[in-house]
């Protein structure tokens, strides 16, 4: 038998969503607990500067535990790391954000989940990916816990 709790499948917009049967939510959907517009802009052009970003703006803007949990054969970067990876790689040129949904827990916590599209300069480097990202407000100013990718299919840079 399905626990009573654990949710339900409904929509969020224009988008299917779960929406979950929480005690934190207080009966609650997410719907109802989404954030303001004006915070929600805010971190989706937080998220995309993250996607456009250089290695000086993630050491500015990711917490101090942050991880990536990438494909491979990223994999798992601590905070470091994804510094380091991104000052030594090719940055995307243009990203999209398809099916988005911006959520929060808590004034101090905010997760974005959404399907991006990419591409990078170098021919045939499509990419898309269904990604999360989750921001804590710390020191007056959003950063960057967790970010995660998973492709979707793939790739151009793949079938080469």
């Amino acid at each position: 038998m399905r626990d009573p709790r654990a949710g339900r499948i409904g929509r969020q917009g224009d988008d299917i969503a779960f929406v979950p049967r929480d005690e934190r939510l207080h009966g609650r959907t997410l719907e109802e607990v989404a954030m303001d517009r004006d915070q929600a802009n805010a971190l989706w052009k937080l998220e995309e500067r993250f996607w456009l970003g250089s290695a000086d703006f993630y050491a500015a803007h990711l917490a101090e535990h942050a991880l990536m949990v990438l494909p491979p054969p990223a994999g798992m970067l601590d905070r470091q790391a994804t510094i380091e990876s991104i000052g030594a790689g090719a940055r995307w040129r243009r990203v999209s954000f398809e099916a988005r949904h911006a959520v929060t827990g808590s004034p101090t916590t905010a997760v974005l989940a959404y399907m991006a599209h990419a591409e990078r300069d170098a021919p045939g480097s499509t990419y898309r990916a269904q990604c999360s990202s989750t921001y804590v407000h710390e020191q007056g100013q959003w950063r960057l816990l967790l970010h995660q990718q998973t492709p979707t299919a793939q790739t151009d840079a793949d079938k080469g």
